[in-house]
């Protein structure tokens, strides 16, 4: 479960440097330009970083979890990024995103404690599947 969190957390700190990157080229025009100022800006690739770390933490979560009781913490990040956007980029949160967050904490606890396991139920994949 730790990497799970893990996952989220670092998944969100990717997004909420994308947006350090995107406040970066406002007023750039032209593609040429746009990508040039992109790919060579230290947040984007510090960005891309922790989007590889998070890809990295997910494997190994899903090595020890059903997909299907891994997934819902994906959700965290929906909750984690708008937090992280009112607290470096002055975002305002209203009592709806609260609400919500709420529902999605909830979500997120009875969709990952319900069903086995992978431990408790190996299963491979079927060749007709692929």
């Amino acid at each position: 479960m730790l990497k799970l969190v893990l996952f989220a957390v670092v998944a969100a700190a990717g997004q909420l440097m994308f947006k350090r990157v995107a406040q970066g080229v406002v007023g750039v025009d032209g593609l040429a330009p746009l990508l040039q100022r992109i790919l060579l800006d230290p947040w984007f690739l510090g960005a891309m970083a922790l989007y590889v770390l998070a890809t990295l933490l997910w494997i190994l979560a899903l090595r020890d979890m059903e997909l299907s009781r891994a997934y819902p913490f994906t959700a965290l990040a929906f909750a984690l990024v708008p937090l992280g956007a009112a607290l470096f980029y002055g975002e305002t949160l209203d009592l709806r995103y609260f609400a919500g967050l709420l529902f999605i904490l909830v979500g997120i606890y009875i969709l990952s404690s319900t069903g086995p396991q992978i431990a408790d139920h190996p299963k491979t994949v079927s060749s007709a599947v692929l």
